[in-house]
Parts: C-alpha cells; sequence; structure tokens
C-alpha cells in the first residue's frame, strides 16, 4: 500500500527550498548593503590599501626585471619604491610653481575672461532687463524687499579652520605612510604569501593550478596597467608639445594634468580641455585662437583611445565602455576622486581574474570529460578483452 503521506512530505519540502530560494535575495542585498557601508565609512582604511594593490601591479614589473639581475625580491623593491618616490618628487618639485601661478591669478583672470565674451552675454541683457522689472513689481506689491530682510552675522572661527586642517593633514599623513608601507610589502613579500597560503591546500593539483592562475592574472594586471601608464605618459609629452607650439604657458603643465586625468576616461580629458580653454581665453586676445587648446587635447585623446589604446593594448583588454562608465561613476561616488582614479584598474583586475576563473572552470569540465571518456574506453577495453578470453577457452 502506497504511503499517502509522501505527497505532503514532498510538497513541504518544495515549499521550504522556495521559502529559502526567496530568502536568498533579501539576504544578499543586506549583505551588499554592509559591504558598501563599509568601505564607504571606513574609506580612510581601504583607500590606502585598494591604492597599494594597483600600484603593486604596476610596479611589480620592474621588480621582476631587478630579481632576473640577481637582486633580491625585497632589496628590488625598495629600489623601485624609491627611485618612484624621487620621480614623484621631482615632478611635484617642478609643476608646484606653475601650480601656484594659476590658482594665484584663478581671481583675476575671471574678470578678464569676462570681458572678452562679454559679446556672447550681451544677447541676454534684455532678460535681465525684464527679470529687473519683474523683481521690482513683486516688490511694490508685497511691500518688502531682498535688503529689508534682517541680516545674520556669520562668525567663522579661525580656531576651528586651523582644527579642520590639522586633522586633514593628519589623516593624509597617516594614509601616505600606510600607503608606502602597505605598497612595499605587496612587492616584496606578496608572491611569497600567495604561494604559502596555497601550500596550505591538501589537493596538489589544484593548488599548482590555483597558482598558475594567479600568477598568470598578476603578470597580465601589471601588464595592462604599466602599458596604460606608458601610453599616457606619452600623451602627457605629446600635449605638452603641442601647447608649447601654440605658445600656451606652462605647457608641461597641461601635459602632466593630460597623463593624470587620462587615467579617469570621459571624465578625466573633459576636466583637461576646460583647464585649457580657460588659460586660452586669457591667453590668447582671438577667441579661435584660445579655443585651439582644446581641439588639441580632443583631437589627441580620440586619437589615443581609438588608435593607440586598441594597437598596443589589444581586445583581450578591452571593456566595455558602459561598464567602464558604471565603475567611473561607482567608485568615485564611493571614495570620490581616489575611486576615480582607481575605476578602470580594479574593474580590469576583476575582469582578468573572472576570465581566468573561467578558464580554470573550462579546463576542470575538460578534465572530468577526458576522465569520463577514459574510464568508459578502459571499461571496453576490458569487456573485449573478457570476449577473448571466452572465445580462447572454447
Amino acid at each position: 500500500m502506497p504511503n499517502s503521506n509522501l505527497p505532503n512530505l514532498q510538497e513541504d519540502l518544495v515549499v521550504q527550498m522556495t521559502g529559502i530560494r526567496g530568502l536568498q535575495i533579501p539576504l544578499w542585498g543586506l549583505f551588499i548593503m554592509a559591504v558598501l557601508g563599509v568601505l564607504y565609512f571606513a574609506k580612510a582604511v581601504f583607500v590606502p590599501i585598494f591604492l597599494a594593490v594597483v600600484f603593486s601591479f604596476v610596479l611589480m614589473i620592474p621588480v621582476k626585471l631587478l630579481e632576473r639581475l640577481r637582486i633580491p625580491q625585497a632589496f628590488g623593491a625598495l629600489i623601485v619604491l624609491v627611485m618612484t618616490l624621487s620621480a614623484l618628487s621631482v615632478l611635484a618639485y617642478y609643476m608646484y610653481d606653475p601650480v601656484k601661478v594659476w590658482v594665484e591669478r584663478f581671481p583675476t583672470e575671471i574678470q578678464k575672461i569676462e570681458s572678452k565674451v562679454a559679446d556672447l552675454r550681451s544677447s541676454f541683457n534684455d532678460v535681465q532687463k525684464t527679470t529687473a522689472q519683474i523683481d521690482q513689481k513683486i516688490t511694490d506689491l508685497t511691500g518688502s524687499s531682498t535688503q529689508d530682510s534682517g541680516t545674520q552675522e556669520v562668525v567663522v572661527k579661525s580656531g576651528s579652520r586651523l582644527y579642520t586642517l590639522m586633522d586633514n593633514t593628519q589623516a593624509f599623513i597617516v594614509g601616505f605612510m600606510s600607503f608606502l608601507l602597505l605598497l612595499y610589502f605587496l612587492m616584496a613579500f606578496g608572491e611569497s604569501m600567495i604561494k604559502n597560503l596555497m601550500m596550505t591546500w591538501k589537493d596538489r593539483a589544484h593548488r599548482i593550478t590555483f597558482l598558475r592562475i594567479t600568477q598568470e592574472s598578476q603578470y597580465q594586471i601589471s601588464y595592462y596597467l604599466l602599458l596604460i601608464t606608458i601610453i599616457n605618459i606619452g600623451l602627457g609629452v605629446v600635449t605638452a608639445l603641442g601647447m608649447w607650439m601654440i605658445g600656451m604657458p606652462t605647457p608641461l603643465l597641461w601635459g602632466f594634468s593630460a597623463t593624470i586625468l587620462n587615467y579617469i576616461p570621459y571624465i578625466g580629458p573633459l576636466i583637461n580641455m576646460i583647464l585649457v580653454t580657460f588659460v586660452g581665453l586669457v591667453t590668447f586676445d582671438n577667441l579661435s585662437t584660445a579655443m585651439l587648446p582644446a581641439l588639441i587635447i580632443l583631437v589627441l585623446n580620440i586619437i589615443e583611445g581609438q588608435m593607440v589604446q586598441p594597437l598596443f593594448v589589444g581586445k583581450m583588454f578591452t571593456i566595455n565602455p558602459v561598464f567602464v562608465f558604471i565603475s567611473v561613476a561607482f567608485w568615485g561616488w564611493l571614495w570620490g576622486v581616489a575611486g576615480m582614479f582607481m575605476a578602470v584598474p580594479l574593474l580590469m583586475i576583476i575582469n582578468i581574474f573572472v576570465l581566468k576563473m573561467r578558464e580554470l572552470a573550462a579546463a576542470a569540465e575538460a578534465s572530468k570529460v577526458a576522465a569520463v571518456a577514459a574510464a568508459v574506453e578502459a571499461a571496453a577495453a576490458e569487456e573485449a578483452a573478457k570476449d577473448e578470453v571466452k572465445i580462447i577457452l572454447q
């Protein structure tokens, strides 16, 4: 006699499994929100860590080259770090005066720009007069004026500004030192740390495969980031030459800004175009000549993005522009300017690791199929051998 409780048990099991699957979605949502909250509110901790990871990928290839020259990895990492800091210090020294000059000139140059574009604003004078007349009529009807309203005196204590400046300076120093220390340890001992972690795995085949995938991913990420850095430096050099040829002041500054801002896709070149347009308006008397620096920036970025990068980077490192824009917007919202600079490198790191894990899964599936085929072939051979033995005995 069949058990009548069996259908009920099956229905209960289906209901329970459906409920568990239904709970997974809100649980995952809460987990993602918690992770985002931690990343946002603890940005002072995570930004130096992520920056160190990205820079370690860029500087790992020079460390490996020094290791081939019989220089220990720890000492090679120290050499690369000192040379990088020295180069950045020299660059900052030469960039300080031009930046300071333009920051000091900004208020006065704004007035010059307003005088130069006065012709473009003349068409709005009638609108402004009409708006003023409407405001006057509203004032007459209501019997009130913005001048009659009571004013509040805002007192800003200089001490609060000083404390804020000290806190920001202290946070920057702590974050920068943490970044340098972590960067050195990742370059010097990151590979050995990964190998030690792999040694804890019991399955030797999985350990070797995962280590190979990790090393290949690390090399490809380092190769991509170093290549992008070289391309950006080349773009900066060409930009500086172009600015110098048309008579722009401080051409090295605009080449430097082109190099740095090109790490931020779309937004970075746009910011650079706005900067050189401002300088062009205060430098040249002719409006068409003043727009020439922005045109040079636009043309060079189009050539770099559509020709140079596809030629040297290749299709392997090509990412959909939609994902690039979303990544820049997301990391910029999360961590500000630092997040925007890290958006594309982090996206590329995730992309390469995902591709390598897919290759690993495909290889594992192929090995399973090969093992099953070998087992079937062995069983067939064994059956054939048994049949031959039977025939001989008969």
